[in-house]
């Protein structure tokens, strides 16, 4: 069986959502990442966060009521969601009100979790 681990980072100003366009997949996710060997997931966050978006970032708290567990024949996959702060504004990403997520095309492990989301922050 192979484990596989994400970092995300959920950056929320003024009921707005940073989404980032992955157009590999067709679908809008907040700044994820896979971690390297050894590396602790808020570590990941904070690396991907400021990969992904260009600006430097703190990572605020882990949303365990969100860490979403999917698992497959092969795989066993593992997301751990942080709430990060940023400074300044993002190279890239949309800010997207909470309350319209729902009309983006969002990655399944954020779509699954769109309700916490909304309740929580």
């Amino acid at each position: 069986m192979e484990f596989i681990e994400f970092s995300g980072s959920l950056i929320v100003r003024n009921q707005k959502i940073l989404l980032i366009r992955e157009e590999e997949h067709k679908h809008w996710n907040i700044p994820t990442g896979k971690g390297e060997r050894g590396e602790l997931s808020a570590d990941v966050a904070a690396r991907i966060t400021e990969e992904q978006i260009g600006v430097e970032c703190e990572i605020l708290r882990y949303k365990k009521q969100m860490k979403t567990i999917v698992k497959e024949e092969s795989k066993h996959v593992t997301w751990h969601p942080y709430v990060v702060e940023i400074e300044g504004e993002p190279q890239e990403g949309e800010w997207t009100p909470i309350k319209e997520i729902e009309e983006k095309e969002l990655s399944p492990l954020l779509e699954q979790n769109k309700d916490v989301l909304r309740k929580k922050i």
